[in-house]
């Protein structure tokens, strides 16, 4: 899957990530780092398991849509939390756990 255009909305909004990461809602300095990192949540599981995510859909390689699984939303909420606490440390690893969660969506390429 190779995204063209970008989503019309993300899974994961801002009070969400924020209530994840137990930021205060009121607290505006570090909005715009916490975007980037729901952006980059959807990114990491749209590669991981090749489907598109638009807002609260998925789309697989066929075209055909479903709404987005709670599994894939938790994976996003805990990368998200893994981004923000480990910002600035590249070398700390994807927890596993992230991974298990997406596993079962993943579109497997060339398999009969």
């Amino acid at each position: 899957m190779f995204r063209t255009s970008p989503p019309s909305a993300e899974p994961i909004t801002l009070a969400e990530a924020k209530t994840q990461i137990r930021v205060d809602a009121e607290q505006i300095d570090e909005d715009g780092l916490i975007q980037a990192f729901i952006s980059a949540a959807r990114e990491f599981a749209e590669t991981f398991t090749g489907l598109e995510i638009d807002g609260q859909t998925i789309k697989d390689d066929l075209g055909q849509t479903y709404p987005l699984p709670h599994s894939i939303r938790a994976a996003m909420l805990l990368m998200i939390e893994f981004l923000y606490e480990n910002r600035g440390d590249e070398s700390k690893a994807v927890p596993s756990g992230i991974e298990a969660l997406l596993r079962f969506y993943r579109i497997r390429k060339g398999c009969a």
